[in-house]
C-alpha cells in the first residue's frame, strides 16, 4: 500500500527529495515499516520501533538523531510489545494521545516515544479491555464467513467423493443370505471385486453377475461455494477477483467497480491513517541525512487505480491544455506555465522556462 509515494516540500531541491525518497524505499526503512502495518492488520496491533543512540529509557528528541549516525527501525507485533503499567489499570488505547506507554520489547524496557504505534480496527468499549488497549485483527471479522466458507468446501469433497456408487448383480443373492455363512461369502466376494478394481482397474466376476456404475449429480454446489467466497470478500472488504482470483459479476455491478471500492477502502482505512506515522518517519530521514527537518515537508500517494497508456495520454494531453488556456488568459507567465509543465512531469525531458513563449506548440 506505501509503494512508490511522491514525497514533495518546498525547503528540499530536487536532489535531497531524491535522496530522501531512496533512503525511505530501501527495505530498513519502507520494508520495516510495511511489515508492521502487516502486523497491525493481522494481529490488531504493531510498532515501529526507533533504535538510535539515545537512552531507551527516556523520551525519544528528534533534535537529538545525528547526521549520517546509526539509525534502524524494528517491526515488532503486539505479542512482541508487551506493556507494562505502575497502577495496573486497563489501556483503553495504545499510543493515544493523552497516553504514555512503556514497552518490554525481549527484556529492553523501551519508552513509548520510541515506538511508532499501529492499532487495528478500533474494539468497542466493553470488549477494550480484552485487548489491553490494541485494536482488533481484521481476521476478527471473518471468521464466521470463513468457518462457513471452509465448511462448504469440506462437504462439496465428501460430496463429489459420494457421487460414484459401484452397483454389483450377485447370482442368487437373496438365496446366498438365507444360507448359515451367506453374508459372510458375498462381503468377502465385494472386498475381493473391490480391491481388484482399486489396485488394478479391472473387475472380475461370473458370468452371471453384474457390475454397472451411477453418477450421482448436484445441483447448487457451484452457487453456494460462489455465495461463500462473495460473504469472505464482503467481510474482509476485498473484490472477490483479488482475494480469490476469479470474477464474479452480476448485472449490479462489475469488476472495476468493485476494484473501485476496493480502492477506497484502502485509501480510507490504510493510507490516511498511515499518513501522520509516513510523516513521523521522513521528519527522522530528515535529521538523518540532512541534519534539520524542513518547516514544510508533505507528500502525497499517487493514485493506485492503473491507466492504460491510452487514458495516460488523453490525461497529459488536457493538463497541457489547461495549462497553455490559463496561460493563453493572461492568469499565469510562462515560466510560471513551464514550471507547472516540469512539476506535473508531463513529459519525458523539463522544459526550459526561457523558450516558454512555444509552450502552445504542444497543444496542437
Amino acid at each position: 500500500y506505501l509503494k512508490n509515494k511522491i514525497i514533495t516540500t518546498i525547503v528540499l531541491d530536487n536532489e535531497d527529495v531524491a535522496k530522501l525518497q531512496q533512503w525511505f524505499y530501501s527495505d530498513e526503512v519502507l520494508g520495516r515499516f510495511k511489515s508492521a502495518l502487516k502486523w497491525s492488520r493481522l494481529f490488531g496491533g504493531a510498532g515501529l520501533i526507533i533504535n538510535t543512540p539515545q537512552s531507551k529509557t527516556e523520551k525519544f528528541d528528534l533534535s537529538k538523531v545525528k547526521k549520517d549516525g546509526f539509525l534502524e527501525f524494528y517491526d515488532a507485533d503486539r505479542w512482541e510489545l508487551n506493556i507494562l503499567t505502575d497502577n495496573g489499570n486497563i489501556l483503553d488505547e495504545i499510543g493515544g494521545a493523552d497516553s504514555h506507554n512503556v514497552f518490554n520489547y525481549y527484556g529492553h524496557i523501551i519508552d513509548g516515544s520510541h515506538v511508532l504505534v499501529m492499532n487495528g480496527i478500533k474494539a468497542p468499549s466493553y470488549l477494550r479491555g480484552l485487548f489491553s488497549g490494541w485494536g482488533v485483527s481484521v481476521a476478527e471479522s471473518i471468521v464466521r464467513s470463513l468457518n462457513n466458507y471452509l465448511k462448504n468446501q469440506n462437504v462439496s469433497y465428501e460430496l463429489v467423493d459420494e457421487a460414484k456408487v459401484d452397483v454389483y448383480s450377485i447370482s442368487k443373492y437373496n438365496t446366498m443370505l438365507m444360507s448359515p455363512k451367506g453374508e459372510e461369502q458375498v462381503l468377502k466376494h465385494l472386498e475381493m471385486v473391490q480391491q481388484t478394481k482399486n489396485y488394478q482397474g479391472a473387475i472380475v466376476h461370473d458370468t452371471t453377475d453384474g457390475y454397472d456404475q451411477k453418477q450421482i449429480s448436484f445441483s447448487g454446489l457451484s452457487d453456494l461455494a460462489r455465495e461463500s467466497r462473495i460473504q469472505v470478500a464482503s467481510d474482509i472488504r476485498i473484490p472477490v477477483s483479488k482475494l480469490f482470483g476469479i470474477s464474479i459479476s452480476n448485472l449490479n455491478s462489475s469488476e472495476e467497480a468493485d476494484i473501485d471500492n476496493y480502492i477506497n477502502m484502502v485509501e480510507t482505512t490504510i493510507r490516511t491513517p498511515c499518513k501522520g506515522l509516513v510523516n513521523q518517519v521522513l521528519k527522522i530521514g530528515c535529521m538523518h541525512l540532512f541534519g534539520f527537518v524542513p518547516s514544510v515537508l508533505d507528500f502525497e500517494y499517487p493514485s493506485l487505480k492503473q491507466t492504460t497508456e491510452k487514458e495516460t495520454i488523453e490525461i497529459k494531453a488536457g493538463k497541457i491544455n489547461m495549462i497553455v488556456g490559463l496561460q493563453q488568459a493572461g492568469i499565469i507567465s510562462s515560466k510560471t506555465a513551464v514550471e507547472l509543465v516540469n512539476r506535473e512531469k508531463l513529459f519525458s525531458m523539463e522544459l526550459d522556462p526561457n523558450k516558454a513563449v512555444e509552450l502552445k506548440d504542444f497543444a496542437d
